[in-house]
């Protein structure tokens, strides 16, 4: 009797680890789950504004030590607000997603991106100097400008405004100013009648010399 109650009491202490075992490796799922959500954008499927920080700082360490070059493109959808307000979010959303799918697929597996806001992308292009990105950027822009956003009434077609800046050995930018170049020049793409890419003067300049 004595072992049958034994047997019980194994069996009761087998089945709560188990149990506890259960329960901390679905919260471990749960938490990867949950960090996995936080490294990309639900909408889009790239990554999120807030995995780009690390991705960053991670390329800009590899520049500083190795003198690589890192480009960065910055895409944002034409007249997108229009989009919107004329076909409603829901369309709004699909060509976003769509967009997403353009980049992420047109892009090499040491290339990333990420979705910076609301309309607006961002690649980072490590090893690449800033005329083969301006060169992608423009493939880009055609590959946007050609899509039929088919999901949508009317099959429309829009386009992108494109900014691009580089990290190179004459021209050894902060993170920060790195990004802040491409959205220079992506303005210069805006005024400039949009659905063009764009390099700040300065790049272009220094490498027509």
């Amino acid at each position: 009797d004595m072992h049958k109650n034994l047997g019980r009491d194994q069996i009761a202490a087998l089945d709560s680890a188990m149990r506890h075992l259960a329960l901390s490796l679905n919260n471990a799922r749960r938490f990867r789950m949950m960090q996995l959500q936080a490294d990309f954008d639900a909408l889009t499927g790239v990554h999120s504004r807030r995995h780009l920080e690390g991705r960053l700082e991670e390329e800009f360490e590899r520049f500083t030590r190795y003198e690589q070059p890192l480009s960065v493109i910055i895409a944002d959808l034409d007249h997108f607000k229009l989009v919107n307000d004329t076909h409603g979010h829901m369309v709004g959303d699909t060509v976003l997603r769509e967009v997403g799918n353009i980049l992420a697929n047109s892009i090499r597996s040491t290339d990333y991106c990420a979705r910076y806001g609301g309309e607006e992308f961002i690649l980072l292009l490590p090893h690449t100097e800033f005329n083969k990105a301006f060169a992608f950027a423009e493939r880009l822009r055609k590959a946007i400008a050609a899509h039929s956003f088919t999901s949508t009434p009317g099959n429309f077609f829009g386009h992108a405004s494109l900014g691009v800046a580089s990290l190179d050995k004459e021209n050894p930018h902060s993170k920060e100013s790195l990004i802040q170049e491409a959205d220079v020049a992506l303005y210069m793409a805006k005024k400039k009648g949009r659905n063009r890419t764009e390099g700040t003067a300065l790049q272009k300049m220094r490498k027509l010399a």
